[in-house]
């Protein structure tokens, strides 16, 4: 294979490469949010979806939010009791 025009093809990649590094920058950028955890104790009549209603920002889906509480507290599925403390993400 045989490059026409050296100049062209070396500037074109260069583009593409900073790019992909602009791109990926920004996705560790979202991924790094700062987030302070607390501890929540759970009242008479509380689910995980009602404790996770109240924490979830609107641009998050609050299954994401479940999943992320029961992934910080080690729970094996959504039975919480009376009580129990467990801990919450708050983004910032």
């Amino acid at each position: 294979m045989r490059i026409a025009n050296k100049k062209k093809f070396i500037r074109s990649t260069t583009i593409a490469i900073l790019l992909l590094i602009g791109l990926f920058n920004i996705s560790v950028a979202k991924s790094n949010k700062e987030a302070e955890t607390i501890d929540y104790t759970i009242s008479r009549g509380q689910t995980l979806w009602s404790i996770a209603r109240e924490y979830t920002p609107n641009s998050k889906d609050i299954r994401d939010t479940i999943h992320e509480i029961r992934e910080l507290n080690n729970l094996t599925d959504a039975t919480i009791y009376e009580g129990q403390t467990i801990k919450i993400k708050i983004e910032q």
